[in-house]
Formats: structure tokens, C-alpha cells, sequence
């Protein structure tokens, strides 16, 4: 070849690669990356990601890497996105609903 090409987001290489591996579930990585990162508390990815995505209120994830985000359970909540725990509602206050 007379040209070597960067990878896409989602997928990554070593050096002397013929091809791109689409990085995991997980995980995700951005254009000519050689490794692919690991999702943070509070977001997840689909395999071949070029980005993590924050969970959105209502859900959370306390695990790295993952690749779906949880429903809050009855009697607790999310407000914002990206979170990694539910709070408990308060006294006064209820969620019947998973997912608040």
C-alpha cells in the first residue's frame, strides 16, 4: 500500500495491523486510537462505540464498562444524567415506577 489509514472511532490497532478491531461493549475509542477505553460509572457503550453515553435520569450504572444502563428501583431516583448510584426519595415523597 502506498498509504497506511486510521482506524475509525469504535475500532482500534497495533502496529504493523493489516485491519481494525471494533472495540467491545463497553468500551469505545476514537479515531486512530490503539486501544479502546473502558466506559466510566454511569455510562455505557454498544460494541464498535467511537463515545461512551451517560445514562439518563431514571438510570444508573455503578459498574465500569458496561454496556446497558439500570433502571432506578421503586423508591429511588436519578435526576441528572451519568449517575452511578439511585437516591433513595425522601421522606414525604415516592417513586412507584421503576426508571424515575
Amino acid at each position: 500500500s502506498s498509504a497506511c489509514t486510521k482506524c475509525d472511532g469504535g475500532t482500534w490497532s497495533n502496529a504493523s495491523a493489516a485491519i481494525c478491531t471494533t472495540c467491545v461493549a463497553g468500551r469505545s475509542s476514537t479515531t486512530g486510537s490503539s486501544a479502546c477505553t473502558v466506559c466510566k460509572t454511569g455510562e455505557y457503550s454498544t460494541a464498535g462505540s467511537s463515545s461512551c453515553i451517560a445514562c439518563a435520569p431514571g438510570e444508573y450504572q455503578s459498574d465500569t464498562g458496561s454496556s446497558t444502563c439500570d433502571d432506578c428501583a421503586r423508591g429511588k431516583h436519578s435526576a441528572s444524567t451519568g449517575s452511578s448510584i439511585c437516591d433513595d426519595c425522601a421522606e414525604g415523597y415516592f417513586a412507584s415506577d421503576e426508571g424515575m
